[in-house]
């Protein structure tokens, strides 16, 4: 949170960097209200302090998810026990293991050769 760091923390930030206004973004978004905001005492490193910021949408609405493949810049399709590239140079699969979704590119399953 750049905001409440020190200026050695903020010089540290700015010079990697961070995005240092986001808290003040996101309490400039017109159609959201803020639920909360906190600092978060977990942060290990004392030149980097975390916060948190939660916000509601004013008027709701479903969401898209939208996945990409890890193994290539291609969507993926859901096709129920896994998911699929697609489009030109589509080759991998991802399962879908218990529920689970593997999506590390370790877990793809590739199609070789035609």
């Amino acid at each position: 949170d750049h905001a409440t760091a020190s200026p050695d923390a903020q010089a540290r930030m700015a010079s990697l960097g961070y995005a240092r206004e986001i808290f003040a973004s996101a309490r400039a978004l017109a159609g959201f209200d803020i639920v909360f905001e906190r600092k978060l005492n977990a942060a290990t490193n004392p030149l980097n302090p975390t916060s948190v910021i939660c916000l509601r949408r004013k008027t709701p609405k479903p969401g898209i998810v939208r996945r990409k493949s890890p193994a290539a810049a291609l969507d993926l399709i859901g096709r129920g026990d896994h998911f699929a590239e697609t489009g030109p140079g589509a080759s991998a699969i991802f399962p879908v293991i218990g529920g689970i979704e593997c999506m590390r590119t370790s877990d793809a399953v590739l199609k070789l050769g035609d």
